[in-house]
């Protein structure tokens, strides 16, 4: 596995399934795009870190200062690091920490999101299908926190301006507790009450009775991907499929948009994504299918129309992990002489 991305493991099951056959409209499409190659500007060490920038866990996330949110792995315990916030002059500023609650010491953490006034949510589990979100505020003080009333296997979570959630996952057999192999997707209150189930159009799963490897590639799809709150209070869902596929909901959990996002030249596949100031970023990596070393290319993506815009090409020095886009660069997490540092990075 590449150096760069041993959390990448279940892509290998993406990437075993995803078909590489374009058509002639995608190809022309990656031909019209303008391809631009991105370079470090600047590097800020992150105080106190000596975490390999290989060793933490996608999503990464931004708030509207430009502070960046990310979890580490814990050796044998790959769910139970806490969040940290990072500032731009790299100082470790708060912490997170789900396992300091009490009746969360064991809790398994799959996501975090963040709220208007820096407060972060924390999704996570202490028991078997069972969803929990705990709130904190933005000074890492534990607030309060409710248990999603329905069964489901939870992956990722985004907070609506309102304060109600919506949380994506594994849909479970409310009998047996398996998996269906269907996605599970639901706009919740601030109690934890299921208000809908959403459906997303064409969404992996939809099939009602899916065979056994349908079930894995739908497991693989809904593994990866993340859910983003954009500042125009919409939620966007990325689903880790070839071409990758995002949704667009309103504040009211109303979908609004569903683009496809073919990759851009055969054998790259999606990884994730990150949405702001109108624009998606899909990260493509080719390390699965290449002996020669990981290969990113940043798809920039107009979020009104799906119309790709630029493809940003990431140069050696550039580090493994998307933390933010601007109009007018982006910040990466990536590899110093010494730990992590935070890079700014332009074309």
């Amino acid at each position: 596995m590449c150096k760069r991305f041993p959390h990448l493991v279940v892509l290998m099951v993406v990437a075993a399934w995803m078909t590489s056959s374009l058509g002639a409209q995608d190809e022309r499409e990656r031909m019209q795009a303008q391809r631009l190659t991105l370079h470090v500007k600047s590097e800020t060490p992150i105080q106190g870190s000596s975490t390999s920038s290989s060793m933490l866990m996608i999503p990464v996330k931004c708030d509207s200062d430009q502070n960046v949110y990310v979890r580490g792995y814990l050796k044998g315990d790959i769910f139970g690091a806490p969040l940290t916030r990072i500032s731009a002059d790299g100082t470790k500023t708060t912490d997170f920490n789900l396992r300091k609650v009490q009746g969360f010491e064991k809790a398994q953490i799959d996501d975090f999101t963040l709220g208007l006034r820096q407060e972060v949510y924390l999704l996570g589990s202490t028991a078997v299908n069972e969803a929990r979100v705990a709130k904190f505020t933005d000074t890492g003080e534990f607030e309060s926190s409710v248990t999603v009333d329905a069964p489901f296997i939870p992956k990722q979570i985004a907070v609506f301006p309102s304060g109600q959630f919506l949380t994506r996952g594994a849909e479970v057999n409310e009998k047996t507790g398996a998996a269906t192999g269907r996605p599970f997707t639901a706009l919740v209150d601030i109690s934890g009450k299921v208000l809908s189930r959403l459906e997303l159009s064409q969404d992996v799963g939809s099939s009602p009775s899916p065979g056994e490897d349908q079930k894995q590639k739908n497991a693989a799809a809904l593994e990866m991907g993340a859910v983003y709150v954009a500042e125009d209070g919409n939620i966007y869902i990325m689903r880790v499929t070839n071409p990758a596929v995002i949704y667009v909901f309103d504040s009211s959990g109303n979908q609004q948009r569903r683009l496809e996002i073919v990759p851009p030249e055969k054998g790259f596949n999606p990884v994730t994504f990150t949405a702001a100031y109108g624009r998606v970023v899909v990260q493509f990596d080719r390390s699965l299918e290449s002996t020669a070393g990981s290969e990113q290319i940043y798809s920039l993506i107009d979020a009104g129309t799906g119309e790709r815009l630029i493809d940003y090409v990431s140069s050696p020095e550039v580090g493994g992990t998307l933390a933010c886009y601007t109009p007018n660069y982006f910040l990466f997490l990536g590899q110093g002489r010494s730990g992590l540092v935070i890079q700014k990075v332009q074309p």
